[in-house]
Protein backbone atom coordinates (compact mmCIF):
# COMPACT_ATOMS: atom_id res chain seq x y z
CA UNK A 1 0.00 0.00 0.00
CA UNK A 2 1.59 3.25 -0.66
CA UNK A 3 2.38 5.88 1.77
CA UNK A 4 0.30 8.51 2.62
CA UNK A 5 1.86 11.70 1.37
CA UNK A 6 -0.41 13.63 4.05
CA UNK A 7 0.96 11.22 7.27
CA UNK A 8 3.42 13.17 9.59
CA UNK A 9 6.90 12.29 9.71
CA UNK A 10 8.48 9.75 11.62
CA UNK A 11 9.46 10.64 14.99
CA UNK A 12 13.27 11.97 14.30
CA UNK A 13 12.68 12.66 10.93
CA UNK A 14 14.04 15.91 9.81
CA UNK A 15 12.98 15.75 6.09
CA UNK A 16 10.18 18.20 5.31
CA UNK A 17 8.72 19.73 2.28
CA UNK A 18 9.35 23.83 2.48
CA UNK A 19 8.03 26.76 0.54
CA UNK A 20 7.78 29.64 -0.37
CA UNK A 21 4.90 31.54 -2.04
CA UNK A 22 5.75 35.34 -1.61
CA UNK A 23 9.09 37.10 -0.24
CA UNK A 24 8.21 38.07 2.92
CA UNK A 25 9.95 41.84 1.38
CA UNK A 26 8.10 42.17 -1.09
CA UNK A 27 4.94 41.56 1.32
CA UNK A 28 6.09 44.58 3.12
CA UNK A 29 6.08 46.54 -0.65
CA UNK A 30 2.33 46.23 -0.73
CA UNK A 31 2.16 47.58 2.83
CA UNK A 32 1.05 50.99 1.35
CA UNK A 33 -1.46 50.23 -0.91
CA UNK A 34 -3.23 47.25 1.77
CA UNK A 35 -3.15 50.59 4.49
CA UNK A 36 -4.69 52.87 2.22
CA UNK A 37 -7.84 50.19 1.00
CA UNK A 38 -8.29 49.78 4.93
CA UNK A 39 -8.49 53.45 5.27
CA UNK A 40 -11.26 53.89 3.11
CA UNK A 41 -13.58 51.14 3.93
CA UNK A 42 -16.66 51.84 6.01
CA UNK A 43 -16.37 50.85 9.73
CA UNK A 44 -19.75 52.28 10.62
CA UNK A 45 -21.52 48.71 11.67
CA UNK A 46 -18.54 47.55 13.35
CA UNK A 47 -18.14 50.52 15.27
CA UNK A 48 -21.72 50.65 16.22
CA UNK A 49 -21.18 47.25 17.69
CA UNK A 50 -18.35 48.64 19.98
CA UNK A 51 -19.66 51.30 21.30
CA UNK A 52 -22.88 49.20 22.42
CA UNK A 53 -20.89 46.80 24.28
CA UNK A 54 -18.24 49.14 25.59
CA UNK A 55 -19.98 48.69 29.46
CA UNK A 56 -19.09 45.43 29.45
CA UNK A 57 -15.69 43.29 29.28
CA UNK A 58 -14.22 42.40 26.14
CA UNK A 59 -12.91 39.04 25.59
CA UNK A 60 -11.08 38.97 21.88
CA UNK A 61 -10.03 35.46 20.50
CA UNK A 62 -7.61 34.71 17.14
CA UNK A 63 -4.84 32.47 16.61
CA UNK A 64 -2.13 32.61 15.32
CA UNK A 65 -1.60 36.45 13.57
CA UNK A 66 -4.95 36.85 14.28
CA UNK A 67 -3.94 36.94 18.60
CA UNK A 68 -2.39 40.45 17.63
CA UNK A 69 -5.71 41.83 16.28
CA UNK A 70 -7.37 40.78 19.13
CA UNK A 71 -5.06 42.20 21.66
CA UNK A 72 -5.48 45.36 19.72
CA UNK A 73 -9.30 45.07 20.10
CA UNK A 74 -8.88 43.86 23.99
CA UNK A 75 -6.10 47.15 24.63
CA UNK A 76 -8.15 49.52 23.03
CA UNK A 77 -11.91 48.48 24.82
CA UNK A 78 -10.13 48.54 28.19
CA UNK A 79 -8.50 52.33 27.27
CA UNK A 80 -11.63 53.76 26.09
CA UNK A 81 -14.04 52.20 28.33
CA UNK A 82 -12.10 51.40 31.19
CA UNK A 83 -13.25 48.13 31.33
CA UNK A 84 -11.57 44.74 31.29
CA UNK A 85 -10.45 44.16 27.79
CA UNK A 86 -8.29 39.97 27.26
CA UNK A 87 -7.32 38.45 24.59
CA UNK A 88 -7.45 35.06 24.17
CA UNK A 89 -7.14 31.76 22.19
CA UNK A 90 -9.81 29.85 20.95
CA UNK A 91 -9.65 26.90 22.93
CA UNK A 92 -10.40 29.58 25.61
CA UNK A 93 -13.57 30.13 24.09
CA UNK A 94 -14.44 26.71 24.91
CA UNK A 95 -13.67 27.02 28.55
CA UNK A 96 -15.12 30.25 28.93
CA UNK A 97 -18.01 28.99 30.92
CA UNK A 98 -21.12 31.15 31.37
CA UNK A 99 -19.32 34.80 30.95
CA UNK A 100 -22.42 37.13 32.15
CA UNK A 101 -22.13 40.36 30.78
CA UNK A 102 -19.16 39.27 28.57
CA UNK A 103 -18.53 40.56 25.08
CA UNK A 104 -16.71 38.33 22.63
CA UNK A 105 -15.16 39.34 19.43
CA UNK A 106 -13.81 36.72 17.00
CA UNK A 107 -11.04 37.63 14.85
CA UNK A 108 -10.42 35.78 11.87
CA UNK A 109 -8.21 36.33 8.62
CA UNK A 110 -9.94 33.77 6.37
CA UNK A 111 -13.03 32.52 8.15
CA UNK A 112 -12.13 28.95 7.50
CA UNK A 113 -9.53 27.30 9.50
CA UNK A 114 -10.60 24.43 11.82
CA UNK A 115 -10.60 26.69 14.98
CA UNK A 116 -12.39 29.20 13.71
CA UNK A 117 -14.81 27.11 12.14
CA UNK A 118 -15.33 25.67 15.55
CA UNK A 119 -15.66 28.96 17.18
CA UNK A 120 -17.82 29.57 14.92
CA UNK A 121 -20.52 26.60 15.73
CA UNK A 122 -19.57 27.48 19.46
CA UNK A 123 -20.70 30.89 19.73
CA UNK A 124 -24.51 30.40 18.74
CA UNK A 125 -24.75 27.98 21.76
CA UNK A 126 -23.66 30.55 24.53
CA UNK A 127 -24.97 32.97 26.81
CA UNK A 128 -22.59 35.92 25.88
CA UNK A 129 -23.21 38.60 23.02
CA UNK A 130 -20.74 37.60 20.33
CA UNK A 131 -19.47 38.79 17.02
CA UNK A 132 -16.68 37.86 14.50
CA UNK A 133 -14.51 40.44 12.82
CA UNK A 134 -13.34 38.42 9.63
CA UNK A 135 -10.85 39.32 6.83
CA UNK A 136 -12.52 37.54 3.92
CA UNK A 137 -16.42 37.91 2.78
CA UNK A 138 -18.70 35.30 2.46
CA UNK A 139 -16.09 32.59 4.42
CA UNK A 140 -17.04 29.37 5.58
CA UNK A 141 -17.80 31.02 9.18
CA UNK A 142 -19.58 33.16 8.30
CA UNK A 143 -22.05 30.78 6.16
CA UNK A 144 -22.23 28.68 9.77
CA UNK A 145 -23.48 31.81 11.01
CA UNK A 146 -26.45 32.75 8.61
CA UNK A 147 -29.36 33.13 10.11
CA UNK A 148 -27.74 33.04 14.18
CA UNK A 149 -27.61 35.87 16.56
CA UNK A 150 -23.94 36.09 16.09
CA UNK A 151 -23.19 39.64 13.88
CA UNK A 152 -20.46 39.39 11.50
CA UNK A 153 -18.12 42.14 10.22
CA UNK A 154 -16.58 40.52 7.04
CA UNK A 155 -14.54 42.82 4.83
CA UNK A 156 -12.35 41.93 1.60
CA UNK A 157 -9.06 41.65 3.57
CA UNK A 158 -7.19 38.60 2.67
CA UNK A 159 -4.86 38.40 -0.11
CA UNK A 160 -5.20 36.26 -2.54
CA UNK A 161 -1.14 35.65 -2.69
CA UNK A 162 0.53 35.95 0.68
CA UNK A 163 2.95 34.06 2.78
CA UNK A 164 3.16 31.42 5.42
CA UNK A 165 3.17 34.09 8.31
CA UNK A 166 0.48 37.30 8.57
CA UNK A 167 1.76 40.43 7.06
CA UNK A 168 -0.95 42.39 5.02
CA UNK A 169 -3.75 40.50 6.17
CA UNK A 170 -2.34 41.61 9.64
CA UNK A 171 -1.86 45.03 8.99
CA UNK A 172 -5.49 45.36 7.08
CA UNK A 173 -7.18 43.66 10.17
CA UNK A 174 -5.12 46.20 12.52
CA UNK A 175 -6.60 49.47 10.27
CA UNK A 176 -9.88 48.45 10.16
CA UNK A 177 -10.36 47.56 13.91
CA UNK A 178 -8.58 50.76 15.08
CA UNK A 179 -11.01 52.92 13.10
CA UNK A 180 -13.83 51.35 14.02
CA UNK A 181 -12.99 51.64 17.56
CA UNK A 182 -11.83 55.21 17.25
CA UNK A 183 -15.41 55.62 15.64
CA UNK A 184 -16.69 53.95 18.59
CA UNK A 185 -14.82 56.01 21.24
CA UNK A 186 -13.33 59.29 20.04
CA UNK A 187 -10.96 59.60 22.89
CA UNK A 188 -8.74 57.28 21.11
CA UNK A 189 -8.04 59.46 18.39
CA UNK A 190 -7.94 59.10 14.63
CA UNK A 191 -6.16 56.73 13.03
CA UNK A 192 -3.82 58.07 9.72
CA UNK A 193 -4.90 57.82 6.03
CA UNK A 194 -1.62 57.16 4.95
CA UNK A 195 0.94 54.59 6.09
CA UNK A 196 3.78 57.25 5.08
CA UNK A 197 2.60 59.03 8.63
CA UNK A 198 3.39 55.50 10.54
CA UNK A 199 6.67 54.54 9.53
CA UNK A 200 9.49 54.98 11.68
CA UNK A 201 12.70 57.58 10.73
CA UNK A 202 10.92 60.69 10.73
CA UNK A 203 9.57 62.49 7.46
CA UNK A 204 12.26 61.94 5.27
CA UNK A 205 11.53 58.16 5.67
CA UNK A 206 8.15 58.12 3.09
CA UNK A 207 8.45 54.26 2.04
CA UNK A 208 8.93 50.18 2.87
CA UNK A 209 12.24 50.30 2.01
CA UNK A 210 13.91 53.37 3.76
CA UNK A 211 11.91 52.62 6.95
CA UNK A 212 13.64 49.01 6.68
CA UNK A 213 16.69 50.61 6.04
CA UNK A 214 15.84 52.82 9.29
CA UNK A 215 15.34 50.25 11.63
CA UNK A 216 18.41 47.84 10.71
CA UNK A 217 20.53 51.17 11.21
CA UNK A 218 19.09 51.77 14.44
CA UNK A 219 18.48 47.96 15.42
CA UNK A 220 20.61 46.02 13.73
CA UNK A 221 23.56 45.18 16.15
CA UNK A 222 20.99 43.79 18.57
CA UNK A 223 19.30 41.82 16.27
CA UNK A 224 22.06 39.89 14.66
CA UNK A 225 23.38 38.37 17.81
CA UNK A 226 21.70 34.44 18.63
CA UNK A 227 19.87 35.38 21.68
CA UNK A 228 17.20 38.20 21.16
CA UNK A 229 15.90 39.37 24.23
CA UNK A 230 12.90 41.96 23.29
CA UNK A 231 11.14 44.03 26.32
CA UNK A 232 7.44 45.45 25.76
CA UNK A 233 5.12 47.17 28.08
CA UNK A 234 0.67 46.83 27.96
CA UNK A 235 0.76 49.44 24.92
CA UNK A 236 3.25 47.72 22.98
CA UNK A 237 1.58 43.78 24.00
CA UNK A 238 0.20 43.67 20.25
CA UNK A 239 3.13 43.97 18.51
CA UNK A 240 5.17 41.61 21.20
CA UNK A 241 2.50 38.98 20.59
CA UNK A 242 2.85 39.16 16.93
CA UNK A 243 6.64 38.64 16.97
CA UNK A 244 6.57 35.76 19.35
CA UNK A 245 4.04 34.25 16.44
CA UNK A 246 6.49 34.83 13.81
CA UNK A 247 10.19 33.84 15.63
CA UNK A 248 8.66 30.58 16.21
CA UNK A 249 6.72 30.23 12.58
CA UNK A 250 9.75 31.30 10.42
CA UNK A 251 12.02 29.92 13.07
CA UNK A 252 14.15 33.12 13.39
CA UNK A 253 16.43 31.92 16.37
CA UNK A 254 16.31 32.48 20.22
CA UNK A 255 13.97 35.00 21.64
CA UNK A 256 13.44 36.05 25.36
CA UNK A 257 10.24 38.00 25.20
CA UNK A 258 9.40 39.82 28.58
CA UNK A 259 7.13 42.93 30.09
CA UNK A 260 9.34 45.71 31.61
CA UNK A 261 8.64 45.07 35.05
CA UNK A 262 8.80 41.20 34.63
CA UNK A 263 12.28 41.37 33.16
CA UNK A 264 13.82 43.43 36.59
CA UNK A 265 11.85 41.00 38.21
CA UNK A 266 14.58 38.07 37.62
CA UNK A 267 13.65 37.50 33.76
CA UNK A 268 17.13 39.19 33.40
CA UNK A 269 19.27 36.41 34.91
CA UNK A 270 18.54 34.24 32.11
CA UNK A 271 21.36 36.82 30.18
CA UNK A 272 23.59 36.64 32.62
CA UNK A 273 25.64 33.42 31.46
CA UNK A 274 25.38 34.79 28.04
CA UNK A 275 25.75 38.62 27.86
CA UNK A 276 28.08 38.01 24.90
CA UNK A 277 25.26 35.83 22.46
CA UNK A 278 22.76 38.60 24.11
CA UNK A 279 20.82 41.57 22.18
CA UNK A 280 18.38 43.58 23.77
CA UNK A 281 15.48 45.50 21.89
CA UNK A 282 13.01 47.73 23.42
CA UNK A 283 9.70 48.62 22.03
CA UNK A 284 7.82 51.16 23.62
CA UNK A 285 4.52 53.45 23.27
CA UNK A 286 4.72 57.15 24.67
CA UNK A 287 3.05 56.29 27.93
CA UNK A 288 6.28 53.62 28.28
CA UNK A 289 9.35 56.01 27.06
CA UNK A 290 10.49 56.71 30.57
CA UNK A 291 10.79 53.57 31.52
CA UNK A 292 11.80 52.20 28.77
CA UNK A 293 14.84 54.49 28.18
CA UNK A 294 15.61 54.05 31.65
CA UNK A 295 15.54 49.99 31.58
CA UNK A 296 17.83 50.11 27.99
CA UNK A 297 20.35 52.75 30.16
CA UNK A 298 20.72 49.81 32.66
CA UNK A 299 22.06 47.21 30.01
CA UNK A 300 25.53 46.74 29.92
CA UNK A 301 27.28 49.16 27.23
CA UNK A 302 29.15 45.57 25.72
CA UNK A 303 25.70 44.28 25.20
CA UNK A 304 24.23 45.65 21.75
CA UNK A 305 20.88 46.82 22.48
CA UNK A 306 18.64 49.91 21.30
CA UNK A 307 14.83 50.93 21.57
CA UNK A 308 12.45 52.58 19.25
CA UNK A 309 8.87 54.27 19.65
CA UNK A 310 5.88 52.93 18.29
CA UNK A 311 4.32 55.65 16.13
CA UNK A 312 1.28 57.30 16.32
CA UNK A 313 0.04 60.11 17.71
CA UNK A 314 -3.19 58.79 18.80
CA UNK A 315 -4.04 55.27 21.47
CA UNK A 316 -5.88 53.83 18.55
CA UNK A 317 -3.11 55.04 16.08
CA UNK A 318 -0.27 54.10 17.97
CA UNK A 319 -1.48 50.23 17.82
CA UNK A 320 -1.41 50.27 14.40
CA UNK A 321 1.84 51.89 14.51
CA UNK A 322 3.20 49.59 17.30
CA UNK A 323 2.38 46.05 14.01
CA UNK A 324 3.95 48.26 11.74
CA UNK A 325 7.21 49.02 13.37
CA UNK A 326 6.73 45.12 14.05
CA UNK A 327 6.87 43.69 10.59
CA UNK A 328 9.59 45.88 9.64
CA UNK A 329 11.56 44.57 12.75
CA UNK A 330 11.00 40.86 11.60
CA UNK A 331 12.23 42.10 7.96
CA UNK A 332 15.18 43.39 9.54
CA UNK A 333 15.45 40.22 11.13
CA UNK A 334 15.79 37.99 7.91
CA UNK A 335 17.94 40.56 6.72
CA UNK A 336 20.61 41.03 9.33
CA UNK A 337 20.81 37.47 9.75
CA UNK A 338 20.38 35.76 6.32
CA UNK A 339 17.27 33.89 7.10
CA UNK A 340 14.17 33.39 4.74
CA UNK A 341 11.35 34.81 6.77
CA UNK A 342 7.51 33.37 5.67
CA UNK A 343 8.56 30.22 4.70
CA UNK A 344 5.80 27.39 5.70
CA UNK A 345 6.00 23.82 5.32
CA UNK A 346 3.78 20.33 4.17
CA UNK A 347 4.21 16.83 5.02
CA UNK A 348 4.93 17.24 8.73
CA UNK A 349 2.96 16.45 12.14
CA UNK A 350 1.91 20.31 12.01
CA UNK A 351 -0.46 19.49 9.33
CA UNK A 352 -2.32 17.17 11.54
CA UNK A 353 -2.35 19.93 14.59
CA UNK A 354 -3.74 22.15 12.02
CA UNK A 355 -6.72 20.88 11.43
CA UNK A 356 -7.75 19.10 15.01
CA UNK A 357 -11.23 19.99 15.76
CA UNK A 358 -11.67 21.66 19.12
CA UNK A 359 -15.46 20.72 19.05
CA UNK A 360 -14.79 17.34 19.07
CA UNK A 361 -12.05 17.20 21.51
CA UNK A 362 -12.69 19.63 24.46
CA UNK A 363 -15.10 18.75 27.17
CA UNK A 364 -16.13 21.86 28.78
CA UNK A 365 -18.04 20.08 31.06
CA UNK A 366 -15.21 18.15 32.86
CA UNK A 367 -15.14 18.39 36.27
Amino acid sequence: MPADPHAPAAPGATDFERFVVIDYVDELRQLEKTYAEAAAVDVTDLAAWLRDHGDRPLVAAGAGGSLAVAQLAAQLHQRATGRLGASREPMDLYLLGDAVDTAVLLVTASGGHSDSLACCRLLPQVPVDAAVFCGKVDSPGEQLLAGTDVDVFAFELLPDVHGWVAVNVLLAQAVVLARAFAQAHPTLGTVPASLADLLPGGPEVTDVDAALDHVVDVLGEALAQPLLVFLHGPDTKTAAIDLDSKFAESGLGELSMSEYRNFAHGRYQMMLPRLAEAGVVALYGVREEPYARTSLDAIPDHVPHAGLAATGDSPAAEQVGSLVLLLLLVGAIGRVRGIDVGWGSRHTFGDVLYDLDLADLINPTAH
